[in-house]
């Protein structure tokens, strides 16, 4: 009864059905039970106390039990005050027991790796500074995201320098353009059949 008021998340009647139970009989399954709903409380100097327990008294050994006593006991570590730097050695445990007796792609192996990497603390990516070209405008910093690869970073600068030209042979271009003389082609008048002046294109003189 104790194991189901665990399922639906009744903590408080589970831990009291399991103390009634471990008065009766102290079997190490129910030790372990009993530390887990007991972390899911805030108990973890208890729930330590129950899963070092638990393990001294699995005999014959139980691989399944002892690998979910090893991350019951990493888990009640990880919320304890006095104990939090042990849980790391625990979890390695609990890891290493599911690999070897149980197997990498077991459902328990793969649920305890899952917790285990979902407790580790992330790193903080520090910004990617890109290489600064001279002349060109300040690169910008990359200040979240994963970090950017070097063949990434390789591209955007080889993309800068481009730009870079680009602008550099259009500033050249326009400079040409203003130091040649504006030319105005002027226009020769076509002379009348029969002989007269033209002035400009107007006629000066009839024939």
């Amino acid at each position: 009864m104790g194991c189901g008021y665990k399922r639906v998340g009744e903590f408080e009647k589970a831990i009291k059905c399991m103390e009634e139970a471990l008065q009766l009989e102290p079997s190490p399954s129910t030790m372990t039970n009993y530390a887990a709903c007991l972390t899911a409380v805030g108990r973890c100097e208890e729930a330590i106390a129950q899963c070092r327990e638990s393990i001294k008294h699995i005999t014959p050994p139980n691989p399944h039990l002892l690998v979910v006593t090893y991350h019951n006991l990493a888990l009640a570590q990880l919320n304890s005050a006095t104990e939090r730097h042990f849980a790391h050695s625990s979890f390695t445990e609990a890891l290493s027991l599911a690999h070897t007796y149980l197997g990498p792609t077991h459902p328990t192996a793969v649920a305890i790796e899952r917790s285990y990497l979902n407790t580790k603390p992330r790193k903080k990516t520090k910004p990617l500074k890109l290489p600064k070209i001279q002349g060109a405008e300040k690169p910008p910093i990359i200040a979240s995201g994963p970090p950017m690869s070097k063949r990434t970073a390789l591209l955007e600068q080889e993309r800068r320098q481009r730009e870079l030209k680009d602008r550099q042979d259009r500033k050249s271009v326009k400079a040409k353009v203003k130091k040649q003389p504006q030319v105005v082609a002027a226009m020769k008048p076509t002379p009348p059949e029969g002989g007269g002046e033209v002035v400009g294109s107007r006629r000066a003189s009839q024939v």
